[in-house]
């Protein structure tokens, strides 16, 4: 079962229901993690799914929020294809 709160709502194959919203905090928040623990002050997408997927999030949501997060400003992937945060 699909409920919407506060923005789209889908459910991924291990049953968790997670709205759009919710989505991008989880992301963001384990990007602000993984930066703050980097030595390079980068982080490969790799880490970052590895991490996300821990919360039943799937490896293309987690790609279609960085994405996101990088259009709001609040992240910028490099040409190397890691991550920082703005």
């Amino acid at each position: 079962m699909e409920t919407k709160v506060g923005g789209v709502a889908y459910m991924t194959d291990k049953g968790s229901i997670h709205t759009q919203d919710e989505r991008m905090k989880l992301v963001l928040t384990i990007v602000q993690r993984l930066f703050y623990d980097s030595e390079e002050n980068s982080i490969r997408m790799a880490d970052i799914i590895r991490e996300v997927e821990i919360h039943g999030i799937e490896q293309k949501e987690t790609e279609e929020t960085l994405g996101q997060l990088c259009k709001y400003g609040l992240i910028n992937k490099l040409p190397n294809g890691k991550y920082t945060l703005n």
